[in-house]
């Protein structure tokens, strides 16, 4: 029996349904309706390919390590030697009580086969967060207090399922090659944004803000509940699609401007993620008045997330497999530079125009030198 996914009375219901369309839909219509104007969208595709079988069959042996880009980098953090000694005890207490292991030791759980993956954590039953989660959750909600709603969100994270996440095709298993071409919609987007010169200011123009555009495919692989990373911004510039193969997938998308109507997440020890994460649980908190999508990508399905979005994607399903890419820059196909810049608190809230906020940037990075 597989896990109920979005639960009525949660935030992520209360959100607008994900627009949908099937394989009839046209190109030209996915580029002038969905990218230029930043409306996200489902997809049926054909039927699914075979690409778990493939990366099972090819690569199932190989020994991987299934922590996520941004797990890392909030693992490296707290692994730091000259880490305060406060911050330490905070976080550390914090996956004791989670997950029963320090940081080191929950690193150490994080290394498997995709074999190994596909017959323990993909493939098992997870009811829900620890005890612990649900209480420093509830004392959150009981007293509003945004610290202790961050410790409840990096709580979830920590200790979730084990998951292979954002791991780049190539490097990890080069015959997905097959499994990892773009779909007619990304072919077609490309040919009509080449040689397209933008009317506004571009992040590619912006260099010293350092927000690079990732193409490469990636794939992420596991079972009921797991994730890589809470409801966040992508640092990024592209708009994202993926490809799910097998299983399924519980989507949440919002509107930049949302970051409004909720605290960053701000806990000891997870300083390096505050700047684009954010301390609420859409899929287990009560809504709140925020504009912004929900829905389930099921195999077969293509998501099309434009890329200013801030998302929580968690798979739903057991031996859920997804191909990921960024095949274009999202600020190449929307006006959406400056929204940026204020998400990843780069730019005031109330700057209006992007040069005096990168002007301004400048400035208060020279004062800080």
């Amino acid at each position: 029996e597989e896990p109920e996914g979005i639960i009525a009375g949660c935030a992520a219901a209360a959100l607008q349904q994900i627009p949908r369309a099937n394989a009839s839909l046209i190109p030209e219509q996915f580029f002038a309706e969905h990218v230029l104007k930043g409306v996200p969208l489902l997809v049926s595709l054909d039927e699914p390919t075979p690409a778990l079988e493939r990366f099972l069959s090819e690569c199932g042996d190989k020994q991987m390590n299934l922590l996520s880009t941004q797990q890392a980098d909030v693992l490296q953090d707290l692994m730091e030697e000259d880490l305060p000694v406060w911050q330490w005890l905070v976080s550390n207490a914090v996956l004791l009580l989670t997950t029963g292991s320090t940081a080191r030791g929950w690193a150490e759980l994080r290394s498997a086969t995709p074999r190994q993956l596909s017959e323990g954590p993909a493939v098992a039953s997870f009811y829900g967060a620890s005890l612990a989660s649900r209480l420093l959750q509830f004392l959150a909600d009981l007293l509003g207090s945004e610290q202790l709603r961050g410790v409840s969100v990096i709580a979830k994270l920590i200790a979730q399922p084990v998951y292979l996440a954002d791991k780049i095709v190539e490097e990890i298993c080069p015959e997905l090659r097959p499994d990892a071409e773009l779909t007619k919609y990304e072919t077609h987007v490309l040919e009509r944004l080449k040689g397209h010169k933008a009317k506004w200011k571009t992040l590619e123009e912006i260099r010293e803000v350092g927000l690079h555009h990732e193409s490469e495919a990636r794939a992420f692989y596991g079972g009921p509940k797991s994730y890589s990373y809470p409801l966040h911004r992508d640092l990024p510039d592209g708009d994202v699609l993926c490809v799910l193969h097998s299983g399924c997938k519980d989507v949440v998308m919002l509107q930049p401007h949302a970051r409004r109507q909720m605290a960053r997440l701000k806990v000891p020890g997870f300083d390096s993620i505050s700047q684009f994460t954010w301390a609420y649980d859409f899929f287990s908190q009560p809504p709140i008045p925020v504009d912004g999508w929900a829905g389930t990508l099921r195999a077969g399905e293509l998501l099309y997330m434009p890329g200013e979005m801030l998302h929580h994607l968690r798979n739903s399903c057991r031996h859920s497999f997804t191909i990921c890419r960024r095949p274009w820059r999202a600020s190449m196909a929307r006006d959406v530079a400056l929204e940026t810049l204020k998400t990843l608190r780069l730019a005031r809230e109330d700057d209006e125009d992007v040069t005096e906020a990168i002007a301004a940037l400048r400035q208060r990075r020279k004062a800080r030198r």
